[in-house]
């Protein structure tokens, strides 16, 4: 099968990807990662500006003056340092790559994401002397620098963003959560079962490790290689060829490698290299029959799906959600990874290419392209943990039923997403556990969300995610057990829920995940070890305390 894509883009996308997954690192975003659909408008802080063909900024295109020169970027290179977008010369609109560092006036400040907790003056510059705009109450903002009485910062409106200045006053005035990447599976090892096999005992099992912009890479982790596609050109078939000029045809071919040892040997060369070309041929024809070669024969390009022991040469996958499942693919041509079986009965991963995009998310729908993933064990971090918090813009000022909002009484949908997530490593939808809420009469106007969410999330949400509800306890000795064999708990504190997904018994501190941290509460936006004497007094006193399991599935 084929699809109908352009030629320059392919190989432009082949190259930045290989660029991002050579480089064998994992790129923090200090840019929107959703500029393609809400563009960022902004004003160089430098006069003379160089524009590139490429991401990488080896081939210059033009040199541009700066002043009131407005830039309006649509992506940014996986590692951050070029963004792409259109300007305006003379009347005439342009296009091209540009470094990022033109718009900031720090480059090595440690980027700060936050929520704002009122609406505030967006200024020109650090001077603070010309206002350019307004950002409204729990809008988000990356802080890019700090100079003078002012914070440089890339803000959010409802179709764009911009850069610009807040005073460092207001700025004090925000919400710090973490801005990482939501990765919809977190970096861990999992299973991987095609709907067509659910009962067969021996899935593929991948580690994944997540590279950027929703790409990962997957290792193998029975023969620790890693999964890649080579793409070649492909040649044109001489199968046919008549036979090379030097050749004598008919009687005196026979006639002369009976006289001429030479000529017979030369022939006899020939006719070697041509059995090897025509099993290599074979061969061909076996791996395209079987899935492990994709051919787009319209722009004359060859996919072979290979494996690596070289992390760099590692390819990038995406993994994204359909539903209960998973469709892995590469690229954004619509070149799917599923499973199939070779000659000798093993499984193997094969490639599929439909024959135009339209096509392309019906042909990940078959079965055997479509994952069950899943956990073979907790895939709980630690270190660095990821904590969602009720103030990421993405949900903060959204509304939580008839009143309130998601920054305002979503603990219990957040101390959710964060228990399941450390468990399971599968990112959940917050507004869809939200609404569902709401729907049920778990959502209660004034007061936040009923308890009983824990044990309806697991009936309605555990066989997407691979979780169970596990009971409930008020001792925390229970508590310790739990975690202990790989349960993770979300916990009823004074008028607040939080997360518990690890206890470290060398130093006795469980690790609490807090969706909206406060000062009487003595906890941070990126997960805390605590003493069990926090648990047991306080704004931390636990009183209840829910369980969740990995599913046996």
């Amino acid at each position: 099968m084929r699809i109908k894509i352009i030629y320059w883009k392919i190989l432009t996308g082949f190259f930045i990807l290989f660029y991002i997954c050579a480089s064998g690192f994992t790129v923090r975003a200090a840019f929107p990662s959703d500029m393609g659909k809400k563009p960022l408008i902004a004003t160089p802080l430098v006069s003379d500006i160089s524009v590139y063909e490429d991401p990488e900024m080896t081939r210059k295109k033009m040199e541009v003056s700066g002043g009131n020169f407005e830039f309006t970027a649509t992506d940014v290179s996986y590692d951050q340092k070029a963004l792409y977008g259109t300007y305006e010369i003379g009347g005439e609109e342009k296009e091209g790559w540009i470094p990022s560092s033109v718009f900031l006036s720090d480059e090595n400040f440690k980027h700060v994401y936050a929520t704002v907790r009122a609406g505030m003056d967006i200024y020109t510059n650090s001077t603070l002397s010309e206002k350019k705009d307004t950002i409204k109450k729990y809008s988000g903002i990356i802080a890019l620098a700090k100079k003078n009485d002012g914070v440089q910062v890339i803000y959010e409106k409802k179709k764009r963003y911009g850069i610009g200045w807040l005073s460092s006053g207001e700025y004090e005035n925000k919400l710090v959560y973490d801005g990482r990447d939501k990765q919809t599976l977190s970096d861990g090892v999992y299973s991987f079962t095609s709907i067509d096999t659910l009962s067969d005992p021996s899935p593929f099992t991948l580690e994944l490790s997540y590279v950027s912009h929703k790409m990962y890479r997957l290792m193998d982790t029975s023969r620790k290689m890693y999964l890649k596609i080579d793409q070649t050109a492909m040649e044109e078939d001489s199968s046919k060829e008549a036979s090379p000029e030097w050749m004598e045809k008919g009687i005196m071919h026979i006639i002369k490698q009976f006289i001429s040892s030479s000529y017979h040997e030369k022939v006899k060369e020939w006719e070697e290299e041509q059995k090897k070309a025509d099993a290599e041929k074979k061969r061909l024809k076996e791996k395209i029959s079987l899935g492990e070669v994709c051919e787009d024969t319209e722009n004359k390009i060859r996919y072979t799906l290979a494996w690596t022991d070289d992390e760099e040469e590692a390819g990038c996958f995406y993994v994204d959600r359909r539903g209960d499942y998973f469709a892995v693919s590469w690229e954004n041509i619509g070149l799917f990874c599923g499973r199939g079986v070779n000659e000798t009965g093993k499984q193997i991963f094969i490639l599929s290419m439909p024959e135009n995009s339209v096509e392309s998310e019906e042909a990940a729908l078959e079965d055997n392209y479509l994952w069950k993933v899943r956990a073979p064990y907790p895939q709980i971090k630690t270190k660095n943990p990821m904590v969602f918090t009720q103030y990421d813009p993405k949900w903060c000022g959204k509304a939580y039923g008839s009143e309130g909002t998601m920054g305002t009484a979503g603990c219990g949908v957040l101390a959710t997403v964060n228990a399941v997530y450390a468990l399971t490593g599968q990112y959940m939808d917050v507004m869809d556990l939200a609404d569902y809420a709401v729907e049920t009469g778990l959502r209660i106007v004034g007061s936040g969300t009923d308890d009983g969410i824990f044990r309806a999330a697991a009936e309605k949400y555990g066989s997407t995610y691979g979780f169970v509800y596990d009971g409930k306890s008020g001792n925390i000795e229970t508590l310790k057990k739990k975690l202990k064999k790989g349960d993770v708990a979300t916990v009823h504190v004074i008028g607040h829920y939080v997360a518990i997904t690890a206890y470290d018994e060398k130093k006795n501190k469980y690790l609490l995940l807090d969706s909206n941290c406060l000062p009487k509460r003595e906890t941070t936006a990126f997960g805390d070890w605590i003493s069990p004497s926090r648990l047991m007094d306080g704004y931390l006193y636990g009183q209840m305390y829910f369980f969740y399991k990995l599913s046996e599935e």
